[in-house]
């Protein structure tokens, strides 16, 4: 990973896990799948039901370890 903001974001230790990836100002809310890349420019994120996402770092709220919590509980 590129030295910089990024590198405090995400540990390289999370990719090729499940995480849950909060984007500012999107109707989806929160991407879910495989995180695939951490780079200085943001994620890579393979979703569950399939494509692949790249989230900028501007565009991202929180990322998570696997599958959002249920905001009900």
């Amino acid at each position: 990973m590129a030295q910089g903001a990024a590198e405090n974001q995400v540990p390289d230790a999370w990719i090729g896990q499940l995480v849950s990836v909060w984007v500012i100002g999107d109707r989806r809310a929160v991407v879910v799948g495989e995180l695939k890349a951490v780079v200085e420019l943001g994620v890579v994120v393979e979703e569950v039901r399939g494509g692949v996402d790249f989230c900028p770092w501007s565009g991202i709220s929180t990322i998570r370890l696997g599958e959002p919590e249920d905001p009900r509980r």
